[in-house]
């Protein structure tokens, strides 16, 4: 990744620096910036241009000024509150990448990037943009400088967090991802939130209802998870108004049917 100028205005310009064999990449680029083209909206980084010099391809994006999560937590956990909002703009975000039909794929915190005001931006749609595959299709939440999946599992009184792939990202075929598995990602970054880039012993100051939506995002069976950004934010949204609401989770959720274009 660099910064650079166009037409006086600062961007990111990133560049693949080893061999194109076949055009692979210059083609997998060239993917990303229709499909991030096709997706409105402001979390989301806008593609200047795409194409390729001495062979090397390269896309140039907005420029984005600020902190990555995985930077962030390195100075400790996020009050539950803050974990609520940034959990918000997140499946704000993704909500509009699924209805253009897209799956991001590698929701991490270093693919989420908070700005000076606060506001979270997603980035790292590269995943998103290239043929599918087995290893393409894999959901790393990566809730620990491993990148370990952390699963939630929680009570009134307890919050869960340990290692574990979500059951669908590792079978083989496209079929097998949808729009959940993007939210079983975002589970595993707002545990990470809660308890820190090392969690040992989750925190016992996690509110009821924050653990019980880590815990239904991370449910290894997609059908148990929520199916959908908007239920997840409908949810999230009773809690930023009532941090100790408990609220009667995905009551407000919609069916799952949002696939991985490839």
């Amino acid at each position: 990744m660099y910064r650079v100028r166009r037409d006086d205005v600062e961007c990111a310009m990133k560049v693949f620096t080893g061999p194109d064999e076949g055009g692979q990449m210059l083609a997998a680029f060239r993917r990303e910036a229709v499909l991030l083209a096709g997706v409105d909206h402001p979390g989301l980084p806008v593609v200047h241009e795409v194409g390729e010099v001495d062979g090397h391809p390269y896309l140039v994006l907005d420029l984005i000024t600020g902190i990555d999560l995985a930077e962030m937590l390195c100075g400790g956990p996020l009050s539950p509150e803050r974990t609520v909002r940034l959990g918000i703009q997140v499946a704000q975000v993704l909500g509009a990448a699924h209805r253009a039909g897209l799956v991001h794929g590698d929701v991490k915190p270093a693919n989420i990037l908070i700005q000076e005001d606060g506001r979270a931006r997603v980035t790292g749609f590269g995943l998103a943009a290239r043929p599918a595959s087995a290893e393409s299709l894999r959901v790393r939440a990566e809730a620990s400088a491993e990148s370990l999946r952390f699963r939630a599992e929680a009570s009134a009184e307890s919050l869960r967090v340990r290692a574990e792939a979500s059951a669908e990202s590792l079978r083989v075929g496209a079929d097998a991802v949808d729009a959940r598995a993007d939210l079983y990602s975002l589970g595993g970054v707002m545990a990470e939130c809660v308890a820190g880039r090392r969690p040992v012993a989750p925190p016992s100051t996690v509110p009821p209802g924050l653990a019980g939506v880590i815990a239904k995002l991370l449910a290894e069976e997609p059908a148990d998870r929520y199916q959908s950004c908007a239920g997840l934010i409908a949810d999230l949204g009773i809690l930023a108004a009532a941090p100790d609401a408990t609220p009667v989770l995905g009551r407000f959720d919609e069916p799952a049917g949002q696939r991985r274009q490839v």
